[in-house]
Order: C-alpha cells, then structure tokens, then sequence
C-alpha cells in the first residue's frame, strides 16, 4: 500500500508554502515553524536562486533508513523560507525522491508492500520536476524509469508503467503535429481501458489523445476512430466521472462525422428574430463558431474578410455564431468592425445550443458547408479553409 504521509508529504512540497498569499507584513515570531536543529542548512553567500541550500544524499543503506530519510527531507518544515531557495529545495527533494524509489527497487521483491511504494515515489519524484519546469529532463526520466518496469511481475506496477509510457506516446503524436501513428495507439489505449476497467486515469490518457488528435491537421479522422473506440468503454465504467466523459464525448462525435452529412442550422439573430436557414441553400457556408474574448477568433477574422470579399459574388457566405456572454461588448465590437455576414446570438454563452449539441470545446470552432447543404470540413482554418474554397471555387482567381 502506497504510504498516505508519503503522498501528503508530497502534496504539502508542492502547495503549503507556495500557495499563500504574497502580503508585506510578516507574521508574528510564534507563528513561524523552525526547521528541526538536522534539517539542509542554508547558505548565507547564497544568491537567491537557492543554490546555497545543502540537501544530503541519498543513504546507501537498508529500505527503512531510505524511508526515513524521505520522510524527513518532504517535512515542510525543512524547507527554506526565500522563494528562490524553496523552489531550488524542492527540485532537489523530487531529484532525491527518483534515486531513493531506485535503491528501494533494487533491494525488494515485486511481491513486497515497499515495492509499490517504492514505484510510485519514483513517478511522483519525476511528476514533480516536471511541474517545477524540468520539462525535458523529468519527462526522459520518468518514462526511462517506466520502461523499466513494463514486465514487472506486480499487475499494478506494469499497469501503472503502461499508463506513463502511453501518456508519453500521445504527447510525442501531438509534438509531431502528424496522426500518422494514432491507429497503433488507439488500439494501445484500448487494451489498456479494457484492463483497468477504464479507471479515471486510464480514460484521461485515452481522452487527452482524442482531444488531441482533434487539434492536427490531418487528425480529424483519427480522432473520430479514437471516439468511436474509446466511448463505449467509458460508458462501461466503475467510475461516474468518466461515464460523465462517454456522454460528453458523445456531442464531439457527433460534431467529428458530421463530414458528408447535412448541418441543421437554427438560431436567433442578433434583432432577435428566427435566423432562416432558407437564405443560405444553394450556398458554401462557413459557419463560425467565436467570440469576441477569444484572440485566435478576433485574429482570424481579417482573413474571412478577405475570402468572403473574393468569394461571396460566386455563392460564398459566412454565418458567426456567437459565443459571447455579455451582449454590450458583442454589440461594441460588431459596431466598430462591421462585419459583413450574419450574426446568431443565443445568450447562452458557450452552453449555446449548437455549440452543446456538437461538442464545441475551443474557438474558433469552423465548419464548411457545401452548395448541398452536407458538412465538407469541421477544421476549416486558415491554409486550409483557403484550399478548400479554390477547389470549390476553381475559376475565380
């Protein structure tokens, strides 16, 4: 059993000191915790980046004084008052966590208690130096450390390990802006979803890659397979948080393969009369779902300008579907830029009907509508939706 001082220690490392408000009036001498007369001394010749502060090794010696030596270097009491030197302290405890997790594995069995919490000080040691900015070096490390133990003869180690290796697998697909290996990791995360009865943690890794895939350009598909593959197993869960995440996830489906099928577009307009859907047939529609708080919006509007001044004579329209929350901002904003396409305002914010029904989770969200009213494109932004209204408008240059 993973020890819960253990996981508190390491939760008070991160937050204790560092979550309190920043003010100019200390508090009073009493109200200070000393650190114990053996805790890291600090540098007086420091510089305030914490380089002064002395932490000391790793023992060499049997898994007890390992532990204890932990329990006593995570005390939040041991470490320095300066921000600078905290933060230096607390890179060194993280460091200290992965080396003490390596001396313990070394020593016992799969089959001891210690050996699980031995595993799993060695994640937390790296999540840790991650999240103080250790971006590059705590990742390698950590999933070197995982790779280690993917054979592990304890079920619950080499499941936790299969976790880091696979969250490590759908940061590098994101990184390489390219879906080209998603097939082999939808299938990874299945099994994976199947053998922990899709747990919360399981299901965020499987999540966060179909969220990602979403984001590539050449992802759309991949990431409707990964939907399609991952949902019912969400579904099945022990977990009402992540059947929560099977009905959320249904919406984006729907949203992913609307492509080759019609979009029934309804709403109001911004005089709050019924928009009529009528005015668009026969039309390439672009709809825009945006608002005026969100500066990747704001930012592409100049180019739908531009395109629907090229393309609107040959059958070209743009209808913005607002997301706004606040109707005097939207009404500022509409009367400095004048826009020149239609506006649909619901009042509702991002919980607007349309958006809800197809799983608009980031703006701009757009979609291209063909002459036929049957969806060409749910990611039609910038290079890519200029592409694709040349090929639907080849004789206009």
């Amino acid at each position: 059993m993973v020890s819960f001082r253990r996981t508190l220690a390491l939760l008070l490392l991160l937050t204790a000191l560092d979550a309190a408000p920043v003010h100019s009036q200390e508090p009073p001498p009493a109200a200070r915790r000393q650190p114990p007369a053996d805790a890291p001394a600090e540098d007086a010749s420091d510089d305030g980046g914490g380089r002064g502060v002395r932490l000391p090794p790793v023992p060499d010696g049997q898994p007890a004084e390992i532990l204890a030596y932990v329990e006593k270097i995570s005390d939040p009491a041991a470490m320095p008052r300066s921000t600078g030197r905290r933060r230096y302290y607390k890179r060194k405890v993280a460091a200290a966590y992965a080396e003490a997790a390596a001396k313990i594995l070394a020593q016992v069995k799969p089959d001891d208690p210690l050996y699980l919490e031995a595993v799993q000080l060695g994640l937390d040691g790296f999540a840790t130096l991650k999240a103080l900015g250790e971006e590059k070096g705590a990742a390698a490390g950590r999933l070197a450390f995982a790779r280690t133990l993917l054979d592990s003869p304890n079920a619950e180690v080499a499941r936790m390990a299969k976790r880091v290796v696979l969250a490590a697998e759908v940061d590098a697909v994101y990184e390489s802006r390219s879906a080209e290996d998603a097939g082999r990791l939808i299938t990874d995360l299945a099994a994976l979803l199947v053998a922990t009865k899709s747990e919360a943690r399981s299901a965020q890794i499987a999540a966060q890659l179909a969220s990602d895939l979403e984001m590539l350009p050449d992802g759309t598909d991949a990431a409707r397979r990964a939907l399609e593959t991952f949902l019912p197993l969400f579904a099945a869960s022990e977990d009402p948080l992540v059947r929560v995440r099977a009905e959320e996830g249904e919406a984006v489906l729907r949203r992913l393969s609307l492509p080759g099928k019609p979009l029934a577009l309804e709403g109001t307009r911004l005089d709050g009369t019924p928009f009529d859907p009528r005015r668009l047939a026969g039309k390439v529609v672009l709809v825009d779902f945006w608002a005026t708080w969100c500066g990747p919006c704001v930012k592409e509007i100049p180019n739908l300008v531009a395109l629907r001044e090229k393309y609107g004579r040959h059958g070209f329209e743009v209808l913005g579907i607002s997301l706004d929350d606040d109707r005097d901002a939207l009404d500022a904003f509409l009367a400095e830029q004048k826009l020149p396409w239609p506006v649909l305002w619901s009042g509702k914010a991002t919980r607007d009907p349309l958006a809800v029904r197809y799983g608009i989770r980031s703006i701009p969200c757009l979609f291209l509508v063909g002459r036929d009213g049957n969806v060409l494109s749910v990611n039609a932004r910038g290079e890519r939706l200029e592409k694709l209204l040349a090929e639907l408008f080849p004789d206009v240059r």
